[in-house]
């Protein structure tokens, strides 16, 4: 039997969601209490327990002047012993259909491995976002702006989710064709970025600010998501380098890069079902749930 989520379900859910993907218990514990709505989560249940679920969560696109609500199908999985039974396309399926019932636009997923994208084609589901991801190596800029004499830039480290909303808000990941995300969503993202050791670096420069969110991981530095341009890269890169270890830097969907550079290095991300025909035109998708 499919269903919506009610509160009481929320250990069974947080539990099939640890046994599924492993996830650590701080993130549950964040998701369930911030983002958690029972009339966004679907269910299979059979002998009294939950074989399956999945969360929508609510994002937008704004297309040719025209706001389209956009649900997102996260976290779908099935225990071990109940796969092999088709309980993941019924309740895709079922979400589709709520989706649909709800006035959404259409609803896209992230498929968790290569393999899946030909399974949710054959659902509907289209690729049409697709990721692009470049790593520069320190070692090979050999000149770059020093930061003790940063003259008219200006590099700082800030936790303001206020500022860092500000600029979002006003950047280009918010503008038409990009995937956007609620103030709740991106608060929701800077806490489990701080949370997990990672910061968000500032950098002021001809009287703009360019944000970069990032984490440390070995000696790579990951950026999940900058505003910097190429105009800006080089003083991004000498912060990078002041970095005690870092050797270099992995980009998620950079905008300081050439249009010919980002398409070589792109590769299929998302894919969406549309209830109603959005001209999507490369359409940007980033900083969703994952």
């Amino acid at each position: 039997m499919i269903r919506l989520a009610e509160e009481k379900d929320i250990p069974e859910l947080k539990t099939l969601w640890r046994d599924v993907f492993q996830e650590e218990e701080a993130y549950l514990d964040a998701f369930f209490e911030k983002l958690f709505k029972g009339e966004n989560a679907l269910l299979y249940e059979e002998d009294g327990r939950i074989a399956a679920a999945l969360h929508m969560v609510p994002y937008s696109m704004i297309v040719d002047e025209v706001e389209h609500p956009l649900l997102y199908l996260y976290a779908i999985g099935t225990l071990p012993e109940y796969r092999g039974k088709g309980y993941a396309g019924e309740i895709t399926r079922e979400a589709l259909r709520v989706a649909e019932d709800r006035g959404y636009s259409a609803a896209f997923l992230v498929p968790a491995e290569e393999s899946l994208f030909l399974w949710y084609e054959r659902m509907g589901f289209e690729t049409v976002f697709y990721k692009t991801t470049i790593r520069l190596e320190i070692k090979d800029y050999l000149s770059l702006p020093s930061l003790v004499s940063e003259g008219t830039w200006k590099a700082f480290k800030t936790s303001n989710p206020q500022e860092l909303w500000d600029l979002y808000r006003t950047g280009p990941y918010y503008q038409d064709n990009w995937v956007r995300l609620t103030r709740e969503q991106n608060d929701f993202f800077l806490e489990e970025l701080f949370r997990t050791g990672g910061e968000a670096w500032m950098l002021e420069w001809k009287g703009r600010k360019h944000y970069s969110l990032l984490q440390k991981e070995g000696d790579n530095l990951v950026v999940y998501e900058s505003t910097i341009g190429r105009e800006e890269l080089p003083f991004f890169l000498a912060m990078a380098k002041a970095e005690p270890g870092v050797r270099s830097v992995l980009f998620h969907q950079p905008l300081s890069f050439v249009e010919g550079e980002i398409k070589d290095q792109s590769a299929p991300f998302a894919m969406i079902f549309q209830f109603k025909e959005v001209p999507l035109n490369e359409p940007g998708i980033n900083r969703v749930l994952m």
